[in-house]
């Protein structure tokens, strides 16, 4: 085995797994509080955020990861940055450009430990009833998961966003279960799709297939560019500022230090997390969130089509 190849693969494998993990958490806890508990799986998390973090130090090592804007390593003025420091979860240096959490991959390790004990720990009915206030009935709820719930208003938007999110699922021969009946922009959906991109990445790694490999390299780059790196941060900012439990208080946490590394990785900038609300243009669209989504065989939200 290619040494290369199989470090490559081993990355594509630790992220596969933490979208998997964010999938399940943006899920109903009823559905899948057992899962999340398991020792196993937060072993695993442990395990691919520990070969992430060396992965990113090596990059900063040898360059591949450039200071930019000024010597920022995010766009929108560094709001990643001001909201760990509104938010007082970590102790900061001053100056945008001091942000070295990200050295030794401390905030996202701290980040998953802080997830970890808040589940290890969390009463499941609050965790549900809080769920339900946030996601609620509607798509415009306290926590919208949708990425169409958030940006300009634009009457030709939605279709063509929701078109091209669905075609990205359909070139790799996906769709969302039926028996979900979920759009295909729910947040839980987004990272159900990474998973599996980057689990068949790691495959074709494995298995000395290298351009199939860098065809699915390339299309979750490109999701995540395009997609959900734009609108998880103020999803996650919203859903931090209205929890009212710990845990999802975590998971919002969490997930901001995720996107923004995985920025860094990918060299590409998050959305901002003052992104606006979308104006509501009609009669608010009814999700399916109070429900909750039915127990799949291994979690898995898509299908093959």
């Amino acid at each position: 085995m290619n040494m290369e190849r199989e470090k490559k693969a081993q990355l594509s494998f630790s992220r596969s797994a933490i979208y998997r993990m964010l999938s399940l958490f943006y899920r109903h806890p009823k559905e899948t509080a057992d899962e999340l508990c398991s020792a196993d799986h937060q072993a695993e998390w442990k395990c691919a955020v520990f070969l992430l973090s060396e992965e990113k130090e090596y990059k900063e090592k040898t360059g591949e990861i450039r200071a930019r804007q000024g010597g920022r390593h995010f766009g929108d003025a560094g709001v990643l940055h001001r909201y760990v420091e509104e938010t007082k979860w970590l102790p900061t240096k001053s100056g945008k450009e001091d942000f070295q959490f990200f050295e030794e991959g401390r905030l996202l390790g701290e980040g998953l430990e802080a997830l970890i004990r808040e589940l290890r720990m969390a009463p499941l009915e609050p965790w549900v009833e809080d769920y339900e206030r946030l996601f609620g009935h509607a798509a415009h709820g306290a926590a919208a998961p949708y990425e169409l719930e958030y940006g300009e208003e634009h009457s030709h938007r939605e279709p063509q966003e929701l078109g091209d999110i669905s075609a990205f699922y359909e070139a790799f021969g996906l769709k969302v279960r039926n028996s979900i009946h979920e759009r295909v922009d729910h947040v839980a959906v987004e990272c159900n799709f990474l998973h599996f991109l980057l689990f068949k990445e790691a495959y074709a790694w494995l298995n000395d297939t290298e351009e199939k490999a860098v065809i699915c390299a390339a299309a979750s780059r490109s999701f995540i560019a395009d997609h959900l790196s734009l609108w998880l941060p103020v999803f996650s900012a919203r859903l931090e500022k209205n929890a009212q439990t710990s845990i999802l208080k975590a998971l919002a946490k969490f997930a901001i230090a995720w996107i923004s590394f995985e920025s860094l990785l990918l060299e590409i900038f998050p959305g901002s997390i003052d992104l606006p609300i979308r104006p509501l243009s009609g009669p608010e669209e009814i999700s399916c969130e109070r429900c909750p989504l039915p127990q799949l065989a291994e979690g898995q939200l898509l299908e093959r089509r």
